[in-house]
C-alpha cells in the first residue's frame, strides 16, 4: 500500500526500521507523509538542551552523541545513538524541550519529523498514538538505565 503523497524511500526506510516493528502498512504511511530523509554530516548538532523539541528521528544510519554539559568538565556524553533507534521523546510529553545536546559522530542518516505535524496525524490515530508514546515509554526507560550506569561509573560504583 502506497500513496501518492507517501515518500517511497521515506516508506522503505520506516518498513525496516526496529522501532516501527509490526505497525501495519496504512500507520506506517500516516507516518510516512510526515516524515523526510536527512542527511547530517558528523558534527552536526541535532538538538541543544533546553531548546523547543521540535523534531523526532528514526536513525537509519550513523550515530549521534546524547551529550550534558558539566561546568567543570564541558561536555559529558551520556549515551550514543545508532542505526535502528530513536533520537528524541521530548517532542511528544510537554514541555517539548531537549533535556540534552544531540551531535553526529559520524555522518548520519534520518528520517526526520516535524513534531507539530507528528503529533496532529497521531492525535487523528488515537490507537497509533498509543502504540508509538507505548514504544517511546521503552527507550525513555533505556535512556535512564544508561544514564544511571554512567553515573555510577562516574562515581566508580558497582551496581
Amino acid at each position: 500500500m502506497t500513496a501518492p503523497d507517501a515518500d517511497p524511500p521515506v516508506l522503505d526506510a520506516l518498513r525496516s526500521h526496529p522501532f516501527l516493528a509490526g505497525l501495519d502498512d496504512g500507520d506506517l504511511v500516516v507516518l510516512a507523509r510526515c516524515g523526510r530523509l536527512q542527511a547530517v554530516a558528523a558534527g552536526q548538532v541535532l538538538a541543544r538542551e533546553g531548546r523547543a523539541a521540535d523534531t523526532f528521528h528514526l536513525v537509519v544510519d550513523g550515530q549521534v552523541a546524547l551529550q550534558v554539559h558539566s561546568p567543570r568538565g564541558g561536555a559529558i556524553v551520556l549515551s550514543t545513538v545508532g542505526a535502528g533507534q530513536v533520537l528524541g521523546w521530548s517532542w511528544r510529553f510537554p514541555p517539548h524541550r531537549w533535556f540534552f545536546d544531540a551531535v553526529t559522530v559520524v555522518g548520519t542518516t534520518t528520517v526526520l519529523f516535524e513534531a507539530a505535524a507528528l503529533r496532529a496525524a497521531l492525535e487523528e490515530r488515537p490507537a497509533l498514538d498509543a502504540e508509538i508514546t507505548c514504544r517511546l515509554g521503552v527507550v525513555v526507560t533505556d535512556r535512564l538505565r544508561d544514564a544511571r550506569t554512567q553515573l555510577l561509573d562516574l562515581y566508580e560504583v558497582s551496581p
